[in-house]
This record gives C-alpha cells, structure tokens and sequence, in this order.
C-alpha cells in the first residue's frame, strides 16, 4: 500500500471507437499506459487516500462512467487483447474497493458515512451506472459484480426507490416500442406503407432499441434478483407475461418487417427474451421457494432453503402455478413449432432451462400435499416435449 497521499491522479476519458476521435494507435497505446498505471496506483493506496480520489478526482469519475457506457453499448464485441483485459479488471477490482470500503471520517462519528453515500450524492453513483455495470460484468463475472451490487444497494438503500422510478420508464418504452412494431405491420398489412426503404431503416432502429433494453434488464435481473419483482409488480399485467405477449405476438411481427441483415440481432433478441424470462421466473418465484440455479449452468437447481413456513410456500405455489398455467392456456399450441423458429415462449423457455425438471424437483420436494396444478404444468411440460 501507498502511505502518503499522491496528488490527483489524472484519468482521460474512456473511447473505443479511435476513428471518431481522431485517436491513432499510438495515442491508444498510450492511452491504455495512463489508464493502467493510475488504476493500479489508485488500488495501492491507502483507504483515506483511495476514498479522497474517489470523491474528489472528477476525471476519474468521467473515466469510469465512460468506460462502463462504451463497454455496455458494445456488449457484443470481444475484447481479447491482454491490455483490454487488464483494465477490465481493474475496473471491476476498484468498483469492488469503493462497495466494500468501510466509513469515512467526519467530525461527528454519529454523521459519517460511506463512501458509496458520498458517491451517491454526488450523482458518481446511479442506477445508470450500475445498469452499465451489470451489462459489461453481469455474465462475465457473476459473483464480483453480483457483491458489488449488493453492497452499494445496502450502503444507499434509496437506490432500490430509484430503480422504482426506472422501472417505470423503461416499461413504458417497451410498451412503445411494441406499439411501434404492431402500427407497422398493421400499415404493411393494409398496403398502407409509402416508402419501404424508410420502413425498414425504423424497423431495424427500434429492433436495437428493445435488443439493448432486454439484454441490460437480462444482465441485471441475473445479478441482482430484488429488483426483478419491482418490474414484475409494476401494475396489472406481470412482467414475465409483458414478455410473454411481446415474445409470441411482437417478434413475428418484427420478422416480417426487417431484411435479411437483422436476421441475426432477431435471433439474438429470443434467445435474450428466453432469458430474461426465466430469470424473472426464478427471481419471482423459484427463489422464494429456496431453490437457487448456478450462472452458467441452465439444468442447476439446488435447494439451498430450508426455512419458509408452509402458508409462504402455498401462496408462492400458488401463484406460481397461476402464471405458468395462464401462461401456456394463451400461447398457441395448436400446430407443430420448431424451437426458437416459431414456438411460444413457455415451450422455449422449457428447451432452454428445462422448467419440467425444476418444476418436478420442486413438486418432488416441497408441493406434495398442496393442491396445486404443478402436476399439470409437468405433464405439459413432458408431452410437448414427446
């Protein structure tokens, strides 16, 4: 560790796309060099010094929050050199530091604070940020970025009422969005549609716009489960079946609506959905449930709780058992579907995460005796699979 104080350590904005800023390689390279130095010079120093550099260095705030937005926007590119990934962890090594890093002094102990409260305050600290940064470590590192999460939201209890307020934005987008697609396809429908190229081009551009609000939702829903049942209690209509109808009626719409180009981000958009809906699934109900998947692995399923009272575990069965059971009565399960071609969501979700052996292990294991229709689901579940 460094024991003395070293002056402000200087931080230029992250950039990746180097055309666009008029940067060479040269100016890469050294741009990198600076970077790395500082971050490791920033991880040696001493508590009071590293939370003072937090708090003060308005350059490396600039830093982080740029480094995390790129990274996050280019979620489907690699970055395979070994300086790339150096910083990285670097960067996820001082965000793990700030969470973690105990109270700052003042001059009444009863008022002091940590630094993640002064970081808030500051706006360094917000639910921005933290998307950026469930989306650029949420899958690549689970466990780092799932105790990050965790730390920051128990030093800044608030946050949890930010995201409420999100929530609601980001609904309403996706709300729009489909509205967007079904007008579009209406007007395709009835001939309506003047310039096709110009159609296309809107297409492809809220096609972008749901693929980034699914993929940063399915990254935060995997690392941080409390905030999934602030999305799923939003109003009337759960957000697993928002996902639902967006899956089953929304998609086959965009299909017809896009070239051949966007084949690939269509796809990528229902496997993304798949996800998110069983990671909505498993925070909402299997979690309370005490069941637990490991990341990575789509067939885990572990009972790791032992503890829930028999009235909690009826009323989580039972609501379980509703959604999955409204679930399937409205997907059209009338003809022949291939997987992740033109089937519904629930029978992809169950090819994807094999929901007929989680739902069975938990009839198994804690739904005998309670009048439920799990027994259905999984013969529903078995004979779809026939």
């Amino acid at each position: 560790m460094i024991t003395v104080n070293i002056k402000k350590l200087i931080f230029p904005p992250y950039v990746e796309d180097l055309e666009s800023q008029n940067f060479t390689e040269q100016n890469w390279t050294e741009a990198i060099n600076v970077w790395d130095t500082n971050l490791s010079l920033l991880l040696r120093l001493q508590d009071a010094a590293f939370c003072n550099q937090m708090l003060q260095n308005e350059s490396l705030h600039e830093f982080l929050g740029t480094f995390l937005g790129t990274r996050a926007r280019s979620h489907n590119v690699k970055h395979n050199d070994k300086s790339e990934i150096e910083l990285e962890k670097k960067v996820l090594a001082i965000l793990l530091r700030v969470s973690e890093a105990s109270k700052i002094s003042s001059d009444q102990p009863e008022n002091s604070t940590t630094l993640v409260d002064d970081l808030y305050t500051k706006n360094v600290i917000s639910v921005p940020l933290l998307l950026d940064l469930a989306i650029t470590y949420g899958k690549s590192n689970f466990t780092h970025t799932k105790k990050i999460l965790d730390n920051i939201i128990d030093s800044v209890p608030k946050l949890m009422q930010d995201f409420e307020i999100h929530s609601t934005t980001v609904i309403n987008y996706i709300k729009a969005i489909k509205d967007k697609f079904v007008e579009m396809g209406e007007n395709v429908y009835e001939g309506e549609v003047v310039n096709f190229d110009s159609n296309i081009h809107d297409a492809k551009v809220y096609l972008s716009f749901i693929l980034d609000i699914f993929i940063t939702l399915d990254c935060l829903f995997t690392v941080f489960k409390p905030v999934v049942n602030i999305f799923n209690d939003k109003d009337d209509e759960s957000f697993l079946l928002k996902i639902k109808t967006f899956y089953d009626e929304t998609i086959p719409l965009i299909s017809k609506l896009i070239s051949e180009n966007e084949l690939n981000d269509l796809n990528i958009l229902k496997h993304v959905s798949v996800s998110l809906a069983y990671h909505t699934l498993d925070a909402c109900y299997f979690n309370p449930l005490g069941f637990t998947s490991i990341e990575g692995d789509n067939f885990s399923f572990i009972k790791c709780d032992e503890n829930l009272n028999d009235d909690k575990i009826k009323d989580i069965l039972a609501k379980m058992n509703d959604m999955l059971m409204y679930m399937i009565e409205l997907s059209p399960l009338e003809k022949p579907v291939q997987c992740f071609v033109d089937a519904p969501l629930i029978l992809d979700m169950e090819i994807e995460f094999d929901l007929n052996g989680k739902l069975t292990k938990i009839k198994n294991e804690i739904s005998d005796g309670y009048p439920f229709n799990i027994y259905t689901c999984c013969f529903f579940f078995m004979t779809s699979n026939a």
